[in-house]
C-alpha cells in the first residue's frame, strides 16, 4: 500500500497544520468587537483560539472579519465547526491563508473576500494517510476519536482522519486538497525535488522552548513532547522554518471562484479576483512583504473551455 515517507508527511504537515506563511503577527492573535453584529480576529490560529473567540459569538453576532496567516489544523477545524454551527458569515480582510482558508473559509455558510484581499491554500494533512486507513474510515471502522498511540505518524494519521470527518461534515470534495497538495509541492520543489529538507521546528510554552530538526528521529521526539504537554493540558505553539534549497517555501494557491465551486464550496458572495498576473503581482505586493509566491487560476480564466 502506498504510504508517504515521514519526511514527506512532515512537509505536508508543516505547510498546513503547524505553520503559517512568514507574516508578522505578534501577539499570536487579537479579538475585538467592531460593532454589535461584527467581530474581528487578527492573527494565527492556535490553541485557545476557539475558546477565546466563542464568548464574542453571542446571539447578536453574525459576522467574523478575519486576517490570518493560518496555524493549527486541529484548532482551525474546531473553530470552523463553531462558525458553521452558528451560521457566522466570514469576511476575509487582507489575507486568509493555510488553516484559515482550509477550514474557516470552506466551512462558513456565507463568505466574502474584501477588495484588495486574498485567500491561500498550501497543503493539508490528508497526504500522510495510508490507503488502508482511509478505507477503514470509509467503511466506518475508524474515527479520530478511536485512534490511540503516540509518535509523529500517529499524530498525522489522526489529523488526517479528523480532516476526512470535517470534509464529510461540510460537504466539500476532499479532492480539492489533493489537487492543492500536488500543485503546491510541484511548484515548491520544481527541479529540486531530490534536495533534502532543511530547517527546524520550535516548540514553545510560556516558560520553555525546545528546538527540533527535520529528521524522522527528531520529528518523533517532537510528537512525544507534544503528546506529553497535551496530557498535562499545557498550552504550546509550534513554529517551523523548513525549506528545500533552491525553492520558495512561502507558496500558496489562490483559486478562482469557479474552482472552489467545482469542489462543492458553497455560499461564496463577494470574491474579487485578479484578471491576470500583473494584477496578482500588485495585489500580493500590497498585502505581503517580500518572499511570498501566490499561484492563481489564470489558465482557467483565459481559457474556460480548457
Amino acid at each position: 500500500m502506498k504510504h508517504t515517507s515521514m519526511k514527506q508527511a512532515c512537509c505536508l504537515l508543516l505547510l498546513s497544520a503547524l505553520c503559517q506563511l512568514a507574516l508578522a503577527e505578534t501577539p499570536p492573535y487579537q479579538i475585538r468587537r467592531i460593532d454589535s453584529s461584527t467581530v474581528a480576529y487578527h492573527g494565527v490560529i492556535g490553541k485557545g483560539s476557539t475558546r477565546h473567540l466563542l464568548p464574542f459569538l453571542d446571539a447578536g453576532t453574525d459576522t467574523l472579519v478575519v486576517t490570518s496567516a493560518g496555524g493549527s489544523a486541529d484548532e482551525g477545524m474546531r473553530l470552523a465547526e463553531e462558525l458553521r454551527k452558528r451560521h457566522i458569515r466570514l469576511v476575509v480582510d487582507k489575507y486568509c491563508m493555510s488553516s484559515c482558508a482550509n477550514y474557516l473559509f470552506l466551512a462558513a455558510r456565507q463568505k466574502s473576500v474584501n477588495p484588495g484581499s486574498l485567500i491561500g491554500f498550501h497543503g493539508a494533512p490528508l497526504g500522510s494517510l495510508s490507503e488502508e486507513k482511509e478505507r477503514q474510515f470509509q467503511q466506518g471502522r475508524l474515527s479520530s476519536k478511536s485512534m490511540k498511540g503516540e509518535g509523529m505518524q500517529n499524530y498525522l494519521d489522526k489529523l488526517a482522519i479528523r480532516e476526512l470527518e470535517f470534509f464529510a461534515e461540510i460537504g466539500v470534495d476532499r479532492g480539492l486538497y489533493r489537487d492543492v497538495d500536488k500543485l503546491i509541492l510541484d511548484s515548491v520543489a520544481g527541479k529540486n525535488k531530490a534536495a533534502p529538507l532543511q530547517g527546524k521546528l520550535t516548540l514553545k510554552t510560556g516558560r520553555h522552548q525546545w528546538d527540533y530538526g527535520v529528521s524522522d528521529a527528531e520529528l518523533d521526539k517532537l510528537a512525544l513532547k507534544m503528546a506529553a504537554l497535551d496530557r498535562k493540558k499545557v498550552r504550546y505553539t509550534v513554529q517551523g522554518e523548513i525549506e528545500r534549497p533552491g525553492t520558495a517555501p512561502n507558496t500558496a494557491y489562490f483559486p478562482s471562484r469557479a474552482t472552489l465551486e467545482k469542489y462543492g464550496v458553497m455560499g461564496i458572495q463577494n470574491y474579487p479576483y485578479p484578471a491576470d498576473h500583473a494584477e496578482l503581482k500588485k495585489l500580493v505586493g500590497r498585502v505581503f512583504d517580500k518572499g511570498v509566491h501566490i499561484i492563481a487560476d489564470f489558465a482557467t480564466l483565459e481559457n474556460p473551455a480548457g
